[in-house]
């Protein structure tokens, strides 16, 4: 595992991780000409870090996280058998993302999806999730209240059962569900794609299921395509 913080700089041919774990806090900056992460390792960019890539790059059975106001910059990112998890509060200079292979885009609790690419490209083993991402159980501004809320459901564009208001917009949804008595809402997702959009697997905000109380509000899901 290996951790870099403060105001570390670091320019390299190649960073290549293999079963490691690696963090940029503080605001590092790496420079690379390609990324490769391969068995099961995991990059993480915390605080201002800034992680900038020239060439085309790769992550296989991996991670690749964001938690807060980072920056990435590269042409393309494809991810295999992969998971890339954003904040909404991360710039990303990113051309192409292509997700093959039981590969997922998904966000963090509360965060958001919002990214403007030119190609996005899913397979159909591939989704957008943030399932249960959105406002915590009893939380959002359509979440239950009075008597019996325990057992309400979330409201978004609709009501849920129980006392909830409704809000957001039916033409450009960017809002997070709200929760249940019982279960988080769903998370937010908004593309712009300027090219090409290849959707062979799915995009999804569903609330969560409350099981023995009221389900979250499913969130919000805004693509803009030419």
């Amino acid at each position: 595992q290996v951790s870099s913080q403060g105001n570390s700089s670091v320019t390299t041919d190649q960073l290549l991780l293999k079963n490691s774990f690696f963090s940029l806090a503080g605001t590092s900056a790496i420079k690379v000409n390609t990324l490769l992460l391969q068995n099961s390792s995991s990059l993480t960019l915390n605080d201002t870090s800034q992680l900038t890539i020239t060439n085309p790059s790769t992550v296989y059975n991996s991670s690749l996280s964001f938690t807060g106001s980072q920056t990435l910059s590269s042409p393309s990112l494809i991810l295999e058998n992969s998971t890339l998890t954003l904040s909404g509060k991360e710039t990303l200079s990113l051309t192409s993302l292509t997700l093959n292979t039981n590969s997922v885009l998904t966000h963090s609790p509360q965060g958001k999806i919002d990214l403007s690419l030119t190609n996005l490209t899913l397979d159909s083993t591939s989704s957008i999730s943030v399932n249960g991402k959105g406002y915590p159980a009893g939380q959002g501004p359509g979440a239950p209240s009075g008597g019996g809320s325990f057992y309400g459901g979330g409201s978004y564009g609709g009501k849920g059962w129980g006392i909830g208001l409704t809000y957001g917009s039916a033409i450009t949804p960017t809002d997070l569900g709200s929760g249940g008595g019982a279960a988080a809402g769903g998370g937010a997702i908004k593309l712009i794609i300027t090219n090409t959009l290849n959707l062979l697997g799915t995009i999804s905000s569903k609330g969560g299921d409350g099981i023995t109380g009221g389900g979250g509000s499913g969130g919000s899901i805004y693509i803009i395509t030419n």
